[in-house]
């Protein structure tokens, strides 16, 4: 059965292929819809290629009950820690220095508008966490190289600001 991931045929591929493709642009998008119709077809491409079966959970109930719960839960899990970096990112983003003091601009988001989000972390989370696993380590190796960044910056702002002024034209 697992053959048919592996080696899988062209037609396999293909719904795979437009499977992702939802994903990415779901995620890019922020469309919740789109992510449920990518677990709808992951669900059926995981049936059609006997990777799961009708046969084996009427066999295997309680532990098919079992393995949704721990998926459930470590989503859950997933989800708080998601739950907890949109939290302190918007807290951040809230709080400002003015002058030598914090001014407060606190701001705490309301779960009740984020259940979209909060269930996709959950259904999703394999997906998630295989983001961040790839993407963290990306991140520190480039902070690393964060001079040159910052030098484009200000050559590029240097440019526009000679650029402007050559032209007589003020911002």
């Amino acid at each position: 059965m697992l053959e048919f991931l592996i080696f899988g045929g062209f037609w396999f591929w293909l719904i795979v292929s437009i499977d992702l493709l939802i994903l990415i642009i779901s995620a890019f998008n922020d469309a919740h819809g789109l992510t449920w119709i990518f677990g709808i077809i992951l669900i059926f491409v995981l049936f059609v290629s006997g990777i799961i079966s009708w046969s084996w959970v009427v066999a295997n109930p309680l532990l098919f009950l079992v393995c949704v719960g721990i998926y459930i839960f470590v989503g859950i899990v997933w989800s708080i820690k998601e739950w907890y970096d949109y939290c302190l990112q918007e807290a951040k983003s809230n709080y400002r220095w003015v002058n030598t003091h914090v001014e407060d601009g606190s701001y705490a988001p309301e779960i009740s508008q984020h259940w979209d989000d909060v269930t996709t972390w959950i259904v999703y989370f394999p997906i998630f966490m295989l983001a961040w696993v790839l993407t963290e380590p990306i991140k520190k190796i480039a902070k690393q190289f964060s001079f040159i960044y910052n030098f484009v910056s200000k050559k590029v702002s240097d440019k526009v600001r000679k650029d402007l002024q050559k032209n007589g034209t003020k911002n």
